[in-house]
């Protein structure tokens, strides 16, 4: 809770998104970054809802073995094999969950419970209405708190905001297009320099990605850790770039050192996209998206989906 420097409206409640994120952090990193006149009028306050970060319980299905182990598996195959082999390891990593927190505590997590949290943060701090400031997943706590409690609602913005009837093979095709867009614009951006890893050609960009990054499912790339970098964590270090322009030169030099056999750059984005410390300690991120999710999301029936 960072107090406001002038006379006081009321407090704005912060998530970041994810689910997983911690609004505690952000809230601390953002205050220098939202307008003067905002703070001045408002307490900036985070909280990790239910299972995040510093709640209690939180969510911890996975040791850091387990996620580094999970990451390793360069399986690609969309042959029937291939799909049963991500299932094995679906199912294993749901039965850990369940395993370690309880069914009864996982039925709780999800964002019907967090909107009825987030009311009960909104009286303790003394707001007769919620000022709310959500990004992406955050989105869906603004909307299902102004659905559940309209009349507790000063005002929301709502940046990223999630389409709630897309089903989950839908919303995870939409976020593919979106990162291949954001791809294709880092290529054109790229193919200025004549040294870009990808090439000049930003038509030929995916191709000569693939031709980077096929080879490590085999042959993994050097790195200064014992890990090495595969496919798999070839794929998530180059997302995390892609959320902004201003990480793209990342992306570049992790490609550039991939070209030349090597691949710290890559697995450090990786790891920071994953939160994996250097200590090699996890966050627990993804433990709590997934949770989140499988209790929000409507189930998927159909093996062909």
């Amino acid at each position: 809770r960072i107090k406001a420097t002038g006379e006081k409206i009321g407090s704005l409640l912060i998530n970041p998104g994810g689910p997983g994120e911690s609004g505690k952090e952000s809230a601390a990193s953002m205050s220098g970054t939202l307008p003067a006149e905002l703070q001045e009028r408002f307490d900036l306050v985070g909280f990790d809802p239910r299972g995040v970060a510093n709640s209690t319980p939180a969510v911890w299905c996975n040791s850091d073995a387990d996620h580094d182990r999970l990451r390793a598996d360069n399986v690609v195959e969309y042959t029937p094999e291939g799909v049963a082999h991500l299932e094995k390891l679906t199912r294993e990593f749901v039965q850990r969950c369940v395993d370690k927190m309880g069914p009864d505590f996982l039925a709780n997590v999800g964002t019907a419970s967090v909107i009825k949290d987030l009311d009960a943060l909104r009286v303790a701090l003394g707001d007769e209405k919620l000022t709310f400031l959500g990004y992406s997943y955050g989105t869906r706590i603004g909307a299902n708190y102004a659905e559940e409690f309209p009349q507790n609602v000063r005002a929301m913005v709502l940046d990223g905001a999630i389409d709630p009837n897309a089903d989950p093979v839908e919303a995870d095709v939409r976020q593919a297009a979106a990162f291949q867009q954001a791809f294709d614009d880092y290529a054109t951006d790229c193919a200025i320099d004549p040294d870009c890893p990808l090439g000049t050609d930003p038509a030929k960009a995916v191709e000569v990605y693939h031709s980077l990054v096929w080879p490590l499912v085999d042959n993994p790339a050097e790195t200064a850790d014992p890990r090495k970098l595969g496919y798999n964590d070839s794929v998530v270090g180059t997302i995390l770039p892609l959320y902004s322009p201003g990480l793209w030169r990342h992306l570049t030099t992790a490609l550039t050192e991939i070209k030349n056999g090597r691949g710290d750059t890559m697995l450090a984005l990786a790891d920071l996209y994953m939160g994996r410390d250097a200590q090699g300690h996890y966050n627990n991120g993804t433990d709590v998206r997934i949770a989140v999710n499988c209790v929000d999301k409507p189930a998927i029936t159909d093996r062909a989906t």
